[in-house]
């Protein structure tokens, strides 16, 4: 580690807490920054993107607006560690504190992966009330290791090729999700121009099941080991994030039930109302099973639809997320009077309608079936679990950077 010294946070450059518009202002969020909330951030996503965007009057001196290539930090409540880097200039709320590093003296995407090994100290610093949180004065004194700038750089530059090209598979599958959504509108028009025959939900669906939550340790009758997905999960695991669903121990009669075969489609049934409507879905597809070890099966508020074909599966998938973001689904949901919404199955199966025949289009199908594919999450998955091998080694100076660039050569 020659050359290396500890730093402070505040050394890195200078500190922000951000700051939200007043809700007696809702003009100011009627711009073009975006804002930046801990709802948008997550552990391992280097650049996010943000559903709220405010204006320039909000912050006119520019005290709290950050340049492009800040590094923030959630420090408020049970997502403590949360980090990302603003790809354009930004502003963010008080739960996060920023830095603006100091570009003459620190790599900007060094600080910021040397701040991701960071989290469960910062938990720790936050202490355990209610809402942990770490303030601005405490998260300033937070110290880390850095070599030279150079040396700062070329760290950087081998952890960034990584999520470099977790970004460009993280962009095929939105590419892949709006060809499949363009291909099942283009079904939905053509069953209208040309008429072909409904087919009724009751006769595509197989069967469904409910699915299980067993418990955290194994007894004498919970042995068999599983991954658990809920519907929290759904959108994690459609962007290569694996290690989101909890292990769990069921009864092996359980497990001969409900492990999930392929092209299985999981669907959210009980959801608080406030947050979305139920009846989101994915698709058990073999890619995602292998990815979760193999031993797999439904949270217990998630509905399992099992189908004869795999193709059948894709549709319902497809016709699901049809209805769901055209807000059709909730029909189909019941909201209890302490706010959740359940899905009712039961009623669904029996009065759904698909407007075509899925016989009429199986050449289309057979696409559309390939456009589910994880096969890229997958990949993501394998780079993320690569580079936060070498994350704390590179970080800490234990790891030969020579070692792994000749290594990163021999790969490509």
């Amino acid at each position: 580690m020659t050359g290396w010294q500890t730093y402070r946070i505040a050394d890195l450059g200078r500190v922000v807490t951000g700051k939200t518009p007043p809700s007696s202002s809702p003009e100011l969020f009627d711009g073009t920054i975006p804002f930046i909330t801990p709802s948008n951030m997550s552990f391992d996503c280097r650049h996010i993107s943000t559903d709220r965007f405010v204006s320039t009057d909000w912050d006119r001196r520019k005290r709290t607006l950050l340049p492009e290539g800040s590094v923030c930090v959630v420090c408020i409540g049970a997502t403590i560690g949360k980090i990302c880097m603003s790809s354009t200039p930004s502003q963010t709320n008080q739960q996060v504190n920023s830095v603006i590093v100091d570009q003459a003296r620190f790599d900007t995407g060094f600080v910021y992966y040397a701040l991701r090994t960071k989290a469960d100290e910062l938990m720790a610093r936050a202490g355990g009330a209610a809402t942990p949180i770490i303030n601005k004065t405490a998260f300033s004194d937070v110290e880390i290791d850095a070599p030279p700038l150079p040396n700062q750089r070329r760290i950087s530059s081998i952890l960034g090729a990584y999520d470099d090209l977790i970004e460009v598979n993280r962009r095929r599958i939105t590419v892949l999700e709006a060809m499949a959504q363009g291909l099942f509108q283009e079904l939905m028009h053509d069953s209208q121009t040309n008429p072909h025959g409904d087919l009724p939900l009751s006769e595509l669906v197989v069967k469904t099941l409910g699915g299980d939550w067993g418990l955290d340790e194994p007894d004498a009758d919970h042995t068999v080991e599983v991954r658990v997905v809920r519907g929290t999960d759904f959108s994690r695991l459609q962007s290569g994030d694996f290690g989101s669903c909890p292990t769990r121990f069921i009864t092996r009669s359980s497990a001969d039930k409900r492990l999930l075969k392929p092209y299985d489609v999981l669907l959210e049934n009980s959801i608080n109302a406030k947050t979305r409507a139920a009846g989101s879905t994915i698709v058990a597809t073999h890619g995602l099973i292998e990815a979760l070890g193999g031993s797999v099966i439904a949270a217990s508020f998630c509905r399992v639809f099992q189908f004869a074909r795999p193709e059948d599966a894709a549709v319902f998938h497809m016709w699901c997320r049809n209805l769901h973001a055209s807000g059709e689904i909730v029909r189909y949901q019941v909201v209890a009077a302490n706010g959740i919404a359940n899905f009712q199955t039961t009623l669904f199966v029996r009065d759904g309608i698909l407007p075509f025949e899925t016989a009429n289009y199986r050449k289309q199908i057979g696409f559309l079936l390939g456009l589910t594919s994880h096969t890229y999450a997958q990949q993501i998955a394998n780079l993320a679990a690569a580079r936060d091998l070498l994350l704390p080694r590179l970080i800490s100076g234990q790891l030969s950077m020579d070692e792994v660039e000749r290594t990163l050569k021999e790969a490509a």
